[in-house]
């Protein structure tokens, strides 16, 4: 049996529609109220499915493919002027969860994924905490 331009197309497109399922199905979406905001990062005081808040805030990394939406309106983050107590929603994708990175303290730009030697100085990496990237943080209309 011969397959059809037409259905070939058609069965790409479901395996492509299969596979966008599975990245959104791999996100991690966190619910809460802002609590800081610094350059880079913000800081939510998470709630769960039940309603209760964290008992620590979580910090997210804000990144240059970080998208900012309030309301309806895509802004970037320096323009969102995201204020503590406002209501947010910062979706995390996989790969980008928060964990426990590895620094030279006199060159923290350069961290690992293991601990080791600082491939500059040699000296022995110190663990830290590695915060969530955000891909998406999602503020509501004020």
């Amino acid at each position: 049996m011969q397959v059809t331009g037409w259905a070939r197309r058609a069965s790409v497109g479901v395996l492509g529609l299969s596979f966008m399922a599975v990245l959104v199905a791999n996100e991690a979406i966190y619910k809460g109220t802002i609590s800081a905001v610094d350059k880079a990062r913000v800081q939510v005081r998470t709630i769960d499915d039940a309603g209760k808040p964290s008992l620590t805030p979580e910090w997210f990394a804000v990144t240059a493919k970080t998208k900012v939406v309030r309301g309806t309106t895509a802004v970037t983050f320096a323009t969102a002027r995201i204020k503590t107590g406002e209501r947010a929603t910062v979706v995390v994708g996989a790969g980008d969860e928060a964990g426990v990175e590895w620094v030279c303290l006199m060159h923290p730009e350069t961290p690992r994924a293991a601990a080791g030697a600082c491939p500059i100085c040699s000296m022995t990496l110190k663990s830290r905490a590695r915060p969530a990237k955000a891909a998406e943080i999602r503020l509501e209309a004020q």
